[in-house]
């Protein structure tokens, strides 16, 4: 949140055996001011409900925090995934959550046999962009958030996967996708670029050769340098984290920084 410098925390998960038979989901909302490092947390009316690694994103236009998708676990090693949007008023005197937009488009997939959702928030259009993993990405007007469109989609689509990495470039106009699963890990970077509205190309980033990063499943691609405004916007790396397998996931969290936009790979 660049208007009150503070970072916002949303929900989460907490594994109550080493084996991660059960998870306890939370709906809590934390700020972290970014003046003194100092957590606090904020009690807003009303819930989107408990749930790990929703997509949540600023939106500046409307100065709200938006939450969708996400996880819940229900039961014994179960999850479901979840496709519920939601919006948090950020200004005024009193915080309330609200249910602001239809739920993500369905992939055909039961949602307990679903990974959790990935999209990206474009701030030069005020909207939000959906990636399924399969083959299909959508739009959400931010202004009037009536309904996901399919975008018309030219160029080789990059393979199917879960758990991927995903986040919008202003600096590229192009939403990067990461990593991923698709029955083994995967380390490739694909583009979805927005030179126009429609068409929209799809091309392969790397091709520069040199080493690859570690592969792995990814449950953040961040973009550094980054700042809220529309005409300040100076992206330079992307910022990836993850683990090899959800085996060694509270042992192997890890986080790499890579040059979406030079040459350093």
């Amino acid at each position: 949140d660049p208007v009150r410098d503070r970072v916002l925390l949303f929900g989460g998960s907490t594994w109550q055996t080493p084996a991660r038979n059960y998870a306890d989901d939370r709906d809590d909302l934390w700020e972290l001011s970014l003046d003194d490092f100092t957590w606090t947390q904020l009690t807003p009316a009303n819930s989107p409900g408990p749930r790990s690694v929703s997509s949540m994103h600023y939106e500046p236009a409307g100065d709200r925090l938006i939450v969708a998708g996400g996880t819940s676990h229900p039961g014994y090693r179960s999850s479901m995934s979840r496709s519920d949007c939601w919006a948090l008023e950020l200004a005024g005197d009193s915080l309330r959550w609200s249910h602001f937009a239809p739920d993500l488009p369905g992939t055909g997939r039961s949602p307990y046999d679903a990974p959790p959702q990935r999209m990206a928030l474009d701030p030069l259009r005020d909207r939000l962009v959906y990636w399924d993993g399969i083959g299909s990405a959508w739009t959400l007007a931010l202004e009037r958030p009536d309904a996901w469109h399919a975008l018309e989609l030219s160029g080789v689509p990059p393979p199917a996967r879960d758990y991927f990495g995903l986040t919008y470039d202003a600096r590229g106009d192009q939403m990067i996708v990461f990593g991923g699963d698709d029955g083994s890990l995967l380390a490739d970077l694909r583009a979805l670029r927005f030179s126009d509205e429609v068409p929209v190309v799809l091309r392969r980033l790397w091709e520069r050769g040199g080493t690859l990063p570690r592969h792995g499943l990814i449950h953040a691609a961040i973009l550094g340098s980054a700042t809220f405004s529309v005409d300040s916007i100076l992206t330079e790396t992307i910022t990836l984290g993850g683990a090899p397998t959800f085996d060694v996931l509270p042992h192997g969290r890890r986080g790499e920084r890579h040059d979406v936009n030079g040459d350093r790979f």
